[in-house]
């Protein structure tokens, strides 16, 4: 898929990405990409009782803006996910985010971890979690 196509997927609320190989059977692997919808209102000092909720908040929203694009590479112990039971922090081995602020630094971050946006899939073809 050309990375227009898949961006125009991500703006609609669809996630895509690539099983991952794990090197140990007990577990699967994924990288999966999504686009973090704006969020529908600017926060408002007066809407917190304490200060610094407000400003979690508003750093959200200031991120979501400049850094919409999220990218989550995650293991997952195998049997968990198989037997569809909720996971814990102990079933995952491994789970990292990334954000980036456009499309083209995803594309290249995938290159450089040896993925194509040639051979993406969607989450529910690639049994995601």
């Amino acid at each position: 898929m050309d990375k227009i196509e898949l961006n125009k997927k991500l703006n609609n609320g669809e996630q895509w990405g690539f099983r991952k190989d794990t090197n140990d059977h007990e577990y699967l692997g994924w990288i999966l990409i999504n686009k973090l919808p704006k969020l529908s209102f600017t926060p408002k000092r007066e809407d917190y009782l304490e200060e610094y909720l407000y400003f979690i908040k508003l750093r959200e929203a200031e991120k979501r803006e400049k850094t919409p694009y999220h990218v989550i590479i995650k293991e997952l112990r195998r049997d968990v996910h198989e037997s569809g039971k909720y996971e814990t922090g102990d079933d995952i081995r491994q789970k990292d985010n990334y954000y980036f602020s456009c499309i083209d630094d995803v594309e290249k971050f995938m290159h450089e971890l040896g993925y194509s946006f040639d051979n993406i899939k969607h989450r529910g073809e690639i049994d995601a979690p």
